[in-house]
């Protein structure tokens, strides 16, 4: 019994015993006890499988990718608030207002360029018309100025004299591959306006549905029997009399394909000194008529010529042209031949440039 409660003594605790005891378990727990401050957290809430996240404690300086990330985030924010200041400050009085961003403005579009205009595949020439009274027949004639102020002494004029049966009235209107060529005609009439020129179309007798008379017995050897030469003085006439626009009558010009190639030369041997250059399409001397051609001696004055011509073309021999321009050449005057390979009776694709170029060179 007194062994039993001696051991009862050693067993109980002491007031120190239980201080010591205390002082252990804080120290124990200060080492590494589950949700004491001092474990790190990263490792306690890390599930398994998943990648950690380094956190940088709050007492330790940013590494350089964190400090320049948020050096930017901070430099964006500050931008924004200034942008935002900017927008939201108001005026203040007296200063002066910011220029609006001026307005672009385009240029107005300029007017017309020509007098012909392209749709499609069609050309078209705005012209005029006037019907001259000669005798008893009155006798039409189209004509058209270039745009624009005509010179002081007025504009420079060409006269295009048509092929048999085929009025001048459709040489103001032309589609291309149309027959015998009537596009190039066109466009030779296009070029001329544009290169200011007047240009008058006259119409042979019957609405253009005939021929000229300038190869036609007896008129080919009696020119001034001819209406037609009557038809010409009146052209004259009214050209000083200013019916057809300001023109020039010192320079005047003369071209025409066919049967009005022959009317073209007709104008150097009938009306001497009148004009100062031609151009024969598809012709050849004023009284030859298809492959029967003489070519007499030519005046002196006649007239620099142009000769433009097909090849292959069966109605007005390409070599009834020859023997005109070999006795031009032969007697000084200025003369050039346009010849196409391929092509037969009808205009051809050079001739609204060359006819242009040609009278150029003989102002």
């Amino acid at each position: 019994m007194r062994l039993f409660v001696s051991t009862s003594r050693l067993l109980v605790p002491r007031p120190w015993h239980l201080m010591a005891l205390l002082w252990f378990v804080l120290l124990v727990c200060t080492a590494g006890c589950p949700g004491t401050p001092g474990q790190d957290d990263a490792e306690q809430s890390t599930p398994t499988g998943e990648t950690s996240q380094e956190v940088v404690p709050n007492n330790e300086p940013p590494t350089a990718d964190v400090a320049t990330e948020e050096k930017a985030t901070e430099a964006a924010s500050q931008e924004a608030t200034s942008d935002a200041a900017t927008e939201e400050a108001p005026q203040e009085a007296g200063a002066p207002e910011k220029a609006a961003p001026e307005a672009i403005t385009e240029a107005p579009p300029e007017g017309p360029q020509s007098r012909c205009t392209e749709s499609g595949l069609t050309m078209t020439c705005e012209h005029n018309t006037a019907v001259l009274q000669v005798g008893l027949l009155s006798r039409t004639v189209y004509w058209q100025t270039p745009l624009g102020t005509p010179p002081p002494e007025g504009w420079p004029v060409a006269i295009m004299f048509q092929g048999s049966l085929y009025s001048s009235k459709f040489s103001w209107v032309g589609v291309k591959n149309g027959v015998f060529g009537v596009y190039n005609q066109v466009s030779s009439l296009k070029e001329l306006l544009d290169a200011g020129y007047a240009v008058l179309t006259p119409v042979v007798k019957g609405a253009g549905s005939t021929f000229w008379d300038t190869n036609i017995p007896p008129y080919a050897y009696s020119w001034t029997l001819s209406t037609d030469h009557s038809f010409m003085l009146k052209i004259f006439e009214d050209m000083e009399q200013g019916v057809f626009g300001r023109i020039n009558t010192k320079k005047m010009y003369a071209f025409g394909i066919s049967s009005g190639g022959y009317m073209t030369s007709r104008m150097a041997v009938a009306y001497p000194g009148k004009f100062r250059a031609l151009a024969i399409h598809s012709g050849s001397y004023a009284n030859c008529a298809g492959s029967l051609c003489s070519v007499p001696t030519l005046p002196k004055d006649h007239p620099p010529t142009l000769f433009l011509h097909g090849t292959l073309d069966p109605v007005v021999p390409v070599l009834t042209m020859y023997p005109y321009r070999d006795k031009l050449k032969k007697q000084g005057t200025p003369q050039q031949v346009v010849e196409d390979p391929l092509a037969a009776h009808e205009w051809i694709s050079a001739a609204p440039k060359a006819i242009v170029a040609w009278f150029q060179k003989h102002p």
